[in-house]
């Protein structure tokens, strides 16, 4: 619900001190931690590098001590690249416990806690040590911890540097317990507000980025964490982690058909009223949503009923949360160790149950809902960032006041009225100047002391809960509405209950709204300001600063037709009055009679008005002097010359063996008038000076360049020269050169350094020689080459007038003088015949070997590295495994013809298929007659035919020769295509019967007929045994070498 603000609640402290008290320091800086010590009337203060005991009531300082990073942490955590405003120790946790101080700082990002005595800071009570977990490591992260009543430390906080690693952390006991590390599902990115201990177990408030909402987007939820204090972790799983973990979303919205929901919490404060607990928090909207915030109260009931209540569990990341009440929530381990369990467990041991829980189970089903259904006040378009209550016992209710602090320097005191279900705004306080944006940075309250304590940076201020006495009669008093204040009777005064009973029946308190602001109220002056210097606004120059003081009729301010306050706001005292001249007095007599050299005077007084309340007096002279105007001249008398002072004597004209000075005067004071007597004397005077003999000085030419003047095996000598010359004389200028001086220096070859001659010698080295370097590779495989080797004269090398290694450094020496012609091994032996039956051939091979050992040959060796003999055993069954011989093939224009047969074995052993599978043979011709008539009887007949005849005779043979030439190509072209295509064909199908036989033992026999046209015949390629042989008769060979018109190429291939 939105509250009601009041028409005169805004009070500014900067102008209050009698009744709001400061104190300052500069290192009142980052998050500066407040803890009331009421036992000791203290306020505790930690904050960068200090640590401060405060009085209560009026904030003097009871005693300050340093707590700094030591020098080394300092410059290691700028080393690491942090600023040097980050790298001290902002202390981030106190805490007291009986009479000790529990302190934790930053120390530099190296997180360090103390103990110290309550009473005295520089008691230590216990050493320093390095406390991981205990607070974060920079000012800037967000954390939170407690010190339980037996002396237990839990926080929430980061446990690494970078801050990736949050969680909430018990760091003492048997074992230090935290939450599971990096997993969402127990914390995801929190930002950690605060943690109390409530009976059996530890609250932690904080918002953090909603699991449960992910497949939504990303949003902030506000949460509360619970784990027991009697939590041991597990014995294998869970070893180091809370088992008893669950944590629940805190709800604080509008309620609505769509409520409006405050998702960030951002405070939080415990309130123990009589037998019941409360929790108040803010709650406000998103950094980059529309500012609003709202604060929610909460009872206990509601966190045991969520806790108690149903889980909400996703089976895995695919699936959606769901409401889980197979489990029942287990009630904290007992501290004795014992399992307890409840009604749900079985024969389950209690500690099995917690663990299996634990590592399914962490976010319960149920929000925890706020005690009151709309929020107990909400503001529009503002930002709270802390809160504070107070339970006030009025007459007949008890009242919750809530102070509040916004961002803007406010500090509001609200006051929940339950009867009416409302909030009302009592007052505000003004903290910070205007403009000044100083966010609070914490904010403590003392029942007792009844008196907020706020800090901002740099300041701590002490705010009175109530301030009664402001309102001055009985109708202000209760229409003010302050559960804090009632009208007294007895005294006539608006006083809060005496003796803290308000049911008094003298004090009168009527609580039925919010404050009452149509009463009249009477305008009251506020206190006089101090003087202050003011300007008159009048035209007079003569008119200064004035001292002056002001008051406001606002205390308070009339309203309502009230009275306005009587008198002036502004008093002046003490006006300055500049002084001022009077005017000029006429000129007196002149002071001679004739000349022009007579003079006047006249005056003026600074009365016109005078100085008065430091003004200044008046500026320039009161008396004013002039020549005499009108002046008749007076007769001039003869002036005698007279001589002006000698000057001073001049500069001497030589620095030493005598000089001479001169001084001058003139006739000038005055000057002879045309009858007056001249200056008697000279102008001018002379005298010697600087007598004493000069002393000696030197002078040196600049020294020439290096000059080379000798050269040695080792270097070289080089000179330079300079001219020097002394004289007795006033300056150096004066003195002519004469005299040489030579520098001589040695310069080496080998580093080119250059040094004194006599050092030179010192360094004199004979050079010795290297070991010789491996011979090069030869210049050539064979036939005779050359390989070098080198050394050096470098051990030592020569220096200075040492001499160089005698001897050459590279040596050369014949290598590879073998001829470059292969050279014939022995022959091997025959090998056994190559047939077991009818004819074949033994082998016998030899190879090119090398007459020398590891030497390589350019030529191969002449000659043939393989020789064939034949050889002949029993003949074979030839017949064996062949079919019949195919017919002869036409006889070709070669003479020859051609049969073949095929293998129809697959696999034929030794004895079979024997023999040849193609036979070639020359074509045979019958033979006949041609009859030759004696030359008598053809000469008879040859009378018989005439020319007719002959030619009849000579045609037809032509045209019967070309029509026979013709038909026979056709013939023979005709019988060639079939049989090439005939043999193409019989070839394939020789290969596929013969792929599967012995390839180790095959040959390939390629025979190309070039016939007379140069047409090409193929037999393509035949796979024959390698013991068959290609036979064609004598005669067809003869043929053949006779023709060379076969070509015929034979490869062996051995497997």
């Amino acid at each position: 619900m939105k509250f009601t603000e009041l028409a005169f609640p805004n009070i500014n402290l900067l102008k209050d001190n009698d009744t709001f008290k400061t104190f300052q320091h500069e290192d009142l800086t980052g998050f500066v931690q407040l803890t009331v010590d009421l036992p000791r009337n203290q306020l505790i203060v930690g904050s960068r590098d200090i640590l401060l005991r405060l009085d209560l009531d009026d904030l003097e300082t009871l005693e300050k001590t340093e707590w700094k990073s030591n020098a080394e942490n300092t410059q290691l955590c700028l080393f690491k690249g942090q600023t040097e405003e980050t790298c001290h120790n902002f202390i981030r946790v106190v805490f007291v416990h009986g009479d000790s101080l529990f302190t934790c700082g930053t120390y530099a990002f190296k997180p360090k806690c103390i103990w110290r005595s309550a009473e005295n800071l520089t008691v230590i009570e216990q050493e320093e040590f390095h406390a991981v977990g205990y607070c974060p490591f920079t000012p800037d992260h967000n954390s939170t911890a407690i010190l339980t009543k037996d002396k237990m430390y839990y926080s929430g906080t980061v446990l690494d540097i970078q801050g990736r690693d949050k969680a909430i952390y018990r760091p003492m006991g048997s074992r230090p317990l935290r939450t599971k590390q990096y997993n969402s599902k127990w914390l995801n990115d929190p930002d950690f507000v605060s943690a109390y201990e409530v009976d059996d177990h530890i609250y932690f408030f904080y918002r953090e980025v909603a699991v449960e909402y992910i497949n939504c987007g990303k949003r902030i939820y506000s949460r509360v964490a619970r784990v027991c204090k009697s939590d041991k972790g597990g014995d294998l799983l869970f070893e180091d982690n809370w088992t008893t973990f669950n944590k629940a979303r805190m709800n604080c919205s509008i309620p609505g058909k769509y409520p409006f929901y405050f998702d960030q919490i951002q405070s939080t404060y415990f309130l123990e009223s009589g037998t019941e607990k409360y929790f108040f928090a803010i709650f406000t909207t998103s950094e980059n949503s529309i500012a609003g915030s709202a604060v929610c109260i909460y009872n206990m009931t509601s966190f045991t009923n969520v806790f108690n209540g149903a889980y909400k569990y996703q089976e895995n990341v695919r699936s959606a949360w769901m409401k889980d009440t197979s489990e029942k929530p287990l009630s904290c381990p007992d501290d004795s160790g014992t399992d307890k369990r409840s009604s749900d467990d079985g024969g389950l041991r209690k500690s099995s149950l917690q663990i299996m829980q634990a590592q399914k189970y962490q976010l319960m089903d149920d929000a925890i809902q706020p005690h009151t259904l709309d929020p107990l006040v909400f503001g529009q378009n503002e930002r709270w960032t802390h809160l504070v209550v107070d339970s006030v016992k009025g007459k007949g209710q008890q009242y919750h006041v809530i102070f509040l602090a916004t961002v803007d320097g406010y500090i509001r005191k609200m006051a929940y009225l339950p009867q009416l279900n409302s909030s009302c705004l009592i007052e505000e306080h003004k903290i910070v100047p205007n403009g000044d944006h100083k966010p609070v940075k914490n904010l403590r309250i003392s029942e007792d002391k009844g008196a907020v304590y706020v800090t901002v940076t740099g300041k701590i201020i002490k705010i009175p809960v109530q301030r009664c006495d402001r309102f001055t009669d009985q109708d202000l008093c209760k229409n003010s509405m302050d559960p804090y204040c009632g009208w007294n009777k007895a005294s006539s005064k608006c006083t809060t209950a005496p003796d803290n009973d308000p049911s008094i029946h003298y004090w009168m308190q009527d609580i039925i709204s919010c404050p009452i602001v149509e009463h009249p109220i009477d305008g009251m002056w506020s206190e006089w300001s101090e003087w202050e210097t003011c300007q008159q606004t009048v035209p007079d120059p003569s008119a200064g600063d004035c001292l002056c003081r002001t008051r406001s009729c606002d205390n308070p301010k009339p309203a309502f037709g009230g009275k306005s306050c009587v008198g002036s706001a502004v008093e002046v005292t003490n006006c300055t009055a500049h002084g001022q001249w009077t005017a000029w007095t006429a000129w007196s007599k002149c002071s001679i009679t004739c000349g022009h050299n007579g003079t006047r005077s006249r005056n003026r007084y600074c009365s016109n008005p005078p100085p008065r309340y430091m003004g200044r007096n008046c500026i320039g002279s009161d008396r004013d002097e002039g020549y005499c105007p009108g002046n008749p001249s007076c007769p001039e008398p003869p002036v005698d010359g007279r001589w002006t002072v000698w000057s001073p004597w001049g500069d001497c004209t030589a620095d030493c063996n005598g000089g001479i000075q001169t001084r001058i005067r003139r006739c000038s004071q005055p000057p002879p008038s045309p009858k007056g007597r001249p200056c008697e004397g000279n102008t001018q005077e002379w005298r010697m000076c600087n007598t004493f003999q000069c002393q000696e000085l030197e002078k040196y030419a600049p020294w020439t360049n290096w000059i080379k003047t000798n050269s040695t095996s080792s270097g070289h000598f080089e000179q330079r020269f300079r001219y020097m010359c002394k004289a007795n004389v006033p300056d150096v200028s004066m003195i002519k050169t004469s005299y040489v001086k030579t520098h001589t220096r040695f310069c080496f070859k080998n580093d080119g350094t250059c040094h004194k001659a006599e050092i030179a010698r010192n360094l004199t080295k004979v050079g010795g020689w290297s070991s010789w370097q491996p011979w090069s590779h030869c210049s050539k495989d064979c036939g005779g080459g050359t390989q070098h080797r080198k050394r050096s004269c470098d051990n030592p090398q020569p220096m200075g007038f040492g001499e160089d290694c005698s001897g050459h450094d590279i040596e050369a020496r014949q290598c590879n003088i073998h001829s470059c012609q292969g050279v014939w091994g022995c022959w091997s032996e025959y090998s056994v015949c190559s047939a077991s039956c009818g004819h074949g051939s033994h082998v016998r091979v030899r190879r090119c070997d090398s007459s020398v050992q590891g030497t390589k040959f350019i030529l191969p060796c002449k000659g043939q590295d393989t020789d064939y003999k034949p050889c002949t055993t029993p003949l074979c069954n030839v017949s064996a495994g062949w079919n019949h011989w195919s017919e002869w093939t036409v006889c070709g224009v070669e003479d020859l013809q051609y049969r073949h047969r095929q293998c129809q074995i697959d696999h034929p052993s030794n004895e079979e298929c024997q023999g040849h599978r193609i036979e070639t043979s020359n074509c045979e011709y019958i033979p006949f007659r041609i009859g030759v008539a004696p030359i008598k009887e053809r000469e008879e007949t040859e009378k018989n035919y005439s020319l007719l005849n002959l030619i009849v005779v000579a045609s037809g043979s032509f045209i019967f020769g070309i029509m026979l030439t013709i038909g026979l190509y056709l013939c023979v072209k005709t019988c060639r295509s079939f049989r090439k295509f005939d043999l193409e064909k019989e070839r394939k199908k020789n290969e596929q019967l013969n792929n599967g036989k012995r390839k180790s033992m095959s040959s390939q026999l390629s025979l190309d007929f070039l016939t007379v046209n140069n047409k090409v015949f193929d037999v393509s390629s035949l796979q024959i045994s390698k013991q068959d042989k290609f036979v064609s008769s004598k005669n067809s060979l003869n043929s053949l070498k006779r023709k060379e018109a076969m070509h015929t190429d034979l490869q062996f291939i051995d497997g």
